[in-house]
């Protein structure tokens, strides 16, 4: 039997969202709604929430590769870290109010499952890139549907 190193245990618990991803038929979501709730606690500082998502998004094009080796599988689902990322993009200058956390996340989860173009494509790279790249687009258009909803209202 394989002897999982130390950092593997970290990569895992970093990638899986503290275990989030674990999580049977709903990993994903799950670490996007939490993503919501750590949106709510940190949107009131700026430069928190930006350190925050930069971070996340840096650590998991950073590791997310390195996640496939350590689980011996081609974008594994228990790899979450993408959804945090994306979901963190998504909240971009949106105010942390009830209306736009929840639609946020529904918008987000229905962009990262449909995949639009671009994503649809992204998600065919291989390692990192494929595993973060088509969660960042998800976020991103989320963020433009928010802003253009923030318009409206």
């Amino acid at each position: 039997m394989k002897k999982i190193k130390f950092i593997d245990k970290v990569i895992d618990w970093t990638v899986s969202f503290l275990h989030i991803g674990y999580i049977p038929l709903g990993g994903g979501s799950a670490a996007a709604l939490a993503t919501v709730f750590i949106y709510a606690a940190i949107a009131k500082c700026f430069l928190l929430y930006i350190a925050i998502t930069l971070a996340v998004n840096v650590i998991g094009l950073l590791l997310a590769k390195k996640s496939e080796e350590i689980y011996n599988e081609e974008d594994p689902s228990r790899v979450v870290i993408d959804e945090v990322g994306g979901m963190l993009i998504a909240f971009f200058l949106v105010p942390p109010e009830i209306l736009f956390l929840i639609s946020g996340y529904i918008i987000f989860r229905v962009l990262d499952i449909i995949k639009p173009f671009p994503a649809n494509l992204l998600e065919k790279n291989a390692g990192s890139c494929g595993i973060m790249l088509d969660d960042i687009v998800a976020g991103i258009y989320t963020c433009v549907i928010l802003h253009f909803i923030m318009f409206l209202i």
